[in-house]
């Protein structure tokens, strides 16, 4: 709870990284720094952003759902935002990945975010899917 009174630090940059600590120790209380960071993700190193997006698994942050689904956009971190759709589970992000399934031109993303659908219960129609390991047939 030493990290607490850092939420309120004067200097943004102490509050959000204080935030982003706190969320990847499981506490709920990091949550709107993570999502501020992941809206800022740009500003950060790429192992950073996907470090926040495992503090908002750890922290199964629904409420992060919009910025993980603007977050898809990136293909660099598809894959892990897909999975922390995943275990998030929140159901509103269904359409979203269903759309970026159907158009995703890399095969082992299109198993990552087909494997998300199914842990939604999205449906089942839509381009085939193939394990990376198993080979592609038709593409």
């Amino acid at each position: 709870d030493e990290l607490a009174p850092l939420l309120a630090d004067a200097d943004e940059d102490v509050r959000t990284r204080a935030g982003w600590v706190l969320a990847e120790l499981g506490d709920k209380r990091g949550e709107d720094a993570c999502i501020a960071l992941l809206g800022r993700r740009k500003d950060l190193e790429l192992e950073e952003q996907r470090e926040v997006l495992l503090a908002l698994e750890k922290i199964a942050s629904k409420k992060a759902t919009p910025a993980l689904v603007d977050a898809l956009s990136d293909l660099r971190l598809r894959p892990t935002v897909v999975e922390t759709l995943e275990h998030i589970g929140d159901r509103s992000a269904k359409e979203a990945l269903l759309r970026q399934f159907s158009e995703e031109p890399y095969a082992p993303n299109r198993f990552l975010e087909a494997r998300g659908d199914a842990c939604r219960g999205a449906s089942a129609a839509g381009p085939s899917v193939h394990r990376p390991d198993q080979g592609q047939s038709g593409r």
